[in-house]
């Protein structure tokens, strides 16, 4: 099966992205519009039996009819849809082109990048505890101003557990 294939595969195999991309979509598409196709035509030849016009009596169904559309709906379909995935693949190639995606930065510059935030936090450390004398401290939320999570009853709310006071 198609999807059973690692991603690396298909390019390896000299296809340029916008086939690979029409090959996996198209093949979705495909399968799934079958499917679908199929489950139509199921739900179309329940219909086959009707009354003959003018007559009362249910007319046998046409058994050709009937297989010829189970097999005919769901290869039309697949092919519609990956004809349709196919030229809507193509345009937007022909509008957009084939990107290259854009190279992220080396390992070199990640290993500098994390050397430098690893020395500026160690100089802001080594500043806090030039001014405070000691290590960083850890602030928690309420030293930084926040809300206590306590909840403070004044003493002439009557508690839920006090019986209410009659006039």
């Amino acid at each position: 099966m198609l999807l059973a294939l690692p991603p690396a595969s298909l390019v390896g195999l000299g296809m340029s992205p916008v086939v690979k991309r029409i090959a996996v979509n198209g093949t979705l598409a495909a399968l799934f519009l079958a499917v679908l196709g199929y489950l139509i035509a199921n739900i179309a030849v329940m219909f086959l039996p009707a009354a003959a016009p003018g007559t009362n009596d249910v007319a046998l169904p046409d058994d050709d009819l009937a297989d010829t559309m189970k097999v005919r709906l769901p290869l039309t379909l697949a092919a519609w849809g990956f004809a349709f995935v196919a030229v809507g693949e193509l345009l937007l190639w022909a509008v957009r082109g084939n990107r290259t995606p854009a190279a992220g930065p080396t390992r070199a510059e990640l290993d500098a990048n994390e050397r430098i935030i690893q020395e500026l936090l160690a100089k802001a450390d080594a500043e806090e505890r030039a001014k405070t004398g000691a290590g960083p401290k850890r602030s928690g939320h309420r030293d930084l101003g926040g809300e206590s999570r306590e909840v403070v009853i004044p003493p002439d709310v009557p508690k839920p557990t006090d019986p209410p006071k009659g006039p």
